[in-house]
C-alpha cells in the first residue's frame, strides 16, 4: 500500500515540458553626470562615464529546494532566466546559479537542463533532457541582476590634474569589467586655445580648474549620445 501511494505521488510530480530557450535580456545605456549639469571632480575622479548594462530577469532561492523522489537539490542562490515554458505558464532558468553552483544530483538520476518557476504559483521544477520534469512547492523571489555584458563597453574620462594652462585627462575603456591597456590613453589640452575639450565624441566645458580639482559641464556624452 505504501509503495502504491509513493508511486502515485511520484506520477503527480512528474510530467513533460518543452521549454523554449528564447530569452534575451535587454540592455540599458547609463550616463553620468547628466547632460548640462555642473559638476566638480578631483584628481583621479571620473569626469564623464558611459556604460551599457544588461538587466537580466532572475529568481532568488533563499533555502535549498529538495525535490522529492527525484533526488534533485537546487542550492541557494540567484538563477538567471534563459527562456519560457508557455504551456506551464512558467519561466525557465539556468541550472547553475550566479555563484557557479550547479543543481546537486542524487544517485542514478539524469542531468537537468533547466529549472522552471511557475508565474502564478510557488512551484519549482527541474526539467530533464527527455522533457520529463519533477516539481515541488518552494519559496522564491523574482529579481533583476544588472551587469556589464560581455559585448558591452564602459567609457570613462578621468581628471589627471592641471599644469599651467595644460589640462590632463585620462581616457579608459573597459570590456566586461576588465581594463583594456591598449585602450587607455592620456590626453593633454591647452585651455588657452579652448575651454571646451573633447574625446571620442564626448564634449566637456571647463568652468574652472586647478591642479587638484575641476569644475565643468558635460555638453555631450560619448559617441554623440
Amino acid at each position: 500500500m505504501k509503495t502504491l501511494l509513493r508511486l502515485s505521488l511520484l506520477l503527480l510530480l512528474v510530467g513533460c515540458a518543452s521549454p523554449q530557450f528564447n530569452y534575451y535580456p535587454p540592455e540599458f545605456l547609463t550616463e553620468v553626470p547628466k547632460k548640462n549639469s555642473t559638476t566638480t571632480a578631483y584628481v583621479g575622479d571620473t569626469l564623464v562615464e558611459q556604460k551599457l548594462f544588461v538587466k537580466h530577469d532572475a529568481i532568488k532561492i533563499n533555502t535549498p529546494v529538495k525535490i522529492s523522489f527525484s533526488s534533485y537539490t537546487i542550492p541557494v542562490g540567484t538563477y538567471l532566466k534563459v527562456g519560457t515554458e508557455k504551456s506551464k505558464n512558467a519561466d525557465a532558468y539556468a541550472i547553475k546559479n550566479t555563484d557557479g553552483e550547479n543543481i546537486i544530483l542524487g544517485s542514478f538520476v539524469d542531468p537537468a537542463i533547466t529549472i522552471l518557476a511557475y508565474k502564478n504559483e510557488n512551484k519549482i521544477c527541474v526539467v530533464r533532457a527527455n522533457g520529463a520534469y519533477h516539481c515541488t512547492d518552494a519559496e522564491f523571489t523574482r529579481t533583476i541582476v544588472s551587469y556589464l555584458g560581455e559585448s558591452s563597453f564602459q567609457h570613462s574620462l578621468l581628471y589627471s590634474g592641471k599644469v599651467g594652462e595644460k589640462l590632463n585627462i585620462s581616457y579608459r575603456e573597459f570590456s566586461n569589467n576588465h581594463a583594456r591597456p591598449a585602450f587607455t590613453h592620456n590626453v593633454e589640452y591647452d585651455l588657452n586655445e579652448s575651454k571646451i575639450i573633447g574625446y571620442k565624441g564626448a564634449l566637456i566645458e571647463i568652468i574652472n580648474a586647478t591642479n587638484n580639482q575641476v569644475k565643468y559641464k558635460v555638453l555631450r556624452n560619448f559617441k554623440g549620445e
